[in-house]
């Protein structure tokens, strides 16, 4: 499958990549059609803005 990559040389590259498999029933895979990055996402990818990772519960 084909995924889009921010590389080691700071660069976003379209790749070939491994196609993820289920592996328990609870498990499901997607088709993305379509999908988009947008100006912040690119600025705290190379720093320029502070980003912060969030983890949501499944309750």
């Amino acid at each position: 499958m084909e995924a889009l990559v921010w590389t080691s040389n700071h660069k976003l590259e379209l790749c070939e990549w491994e196609e993820p498999t289920i592996a328990a029933p609870d498990e499901v895979k997607i088709r993305i059609e379509m999908t988009g990055v947008c100006g912040t996402d690119l600025a705290v990818i190379t720093g320029k803005e502070e980003g912060g990772s969030r983890r949501y519960s499944r309750s």
